[in-house]
Parts: structure tokens; sequence; C-alpha cells
């Protein structure tokens, strides 16, 4: 069984993961055939137009972010999510109301 990436697809793999912040998971491929299976998450697509997932949701990414650097500001944990800056807002304050996380004012910042 082949585990590595070659050639193109590895350098598009390591372009859509330095583009999201996120590894970015190739497809199997289904028994027998050997053709890929389509992988998508929800209109997500990658470099030329390829479908891309990853198993942890947009939840779980802020809160990965977060716990890595509690000082980042919400705009850097957008852009390295690949989301807006409106759903990251509405995320924490969803792991708030959770208790998942506390919010600690440090000057004009905020820190998780």
């Amino acid at each position: 069984m082949k585990s590595g990436k070659t050639g193109k697809s590895a350098a598009k793999a390591a372009e859509r993961s330095s583009q999201t912040g996120r590894p970015v998971l190739e497809p199997a491929t289904s028994l027998g055939s050997g053709k890929p299976k389509p992988t998508a998450e929800k209109g997500k697509t990658g470099a030329g137009g390829a479908h891309h997932w990853t198993f942890l949701t947009n939840h779980s990414h802020v809160l990965v972010l977060l716990s890595r650097d509690p000082s980042l500001v919400l705009r850097q944990v957008a852009l390295k999510v690949g989301i807006t800056e409106r759903a990251v807002q509405r995320i924490i304050a969803d792991l708030e109301s959770g208790g998942v996380i506390e919010r600690e004012k440090v000057g004009r910042q905020n820190r998780y």
C-alpha cells in the first residue's frame, strides 16, 4: 500500500494546506476500482476546483488555534481557519456559552 504523496498531488495538497492553515487529506481509493472517491466539505474547493475536507468542525479549528495561541485576534483566527470574522465571533460566543473557553480582557484585546 502506498502511503506517500508524489508529484503534482503533493504540491497541490501543500498549497491548499498553506492557504487554509488546515491539513489536507487525500481522498481514499475505493476498493477494486483504483479511482479516488469524491469527497467534499459543503461548498469548499481547493486549488483547481478540487474538493477537500477535514475531520474537524470549524468550532474545533477555532478552539485548537486559540489553545495554541490565546492572544490571536479574531481576524487572524478567521484567516487561518478560512472562515469570516463574523463566523469566528459566533463560534467564540458558542464556546463561551458552553463553558469551553473564558474571555479575559487584556488592554484592548481579548485572551481566550
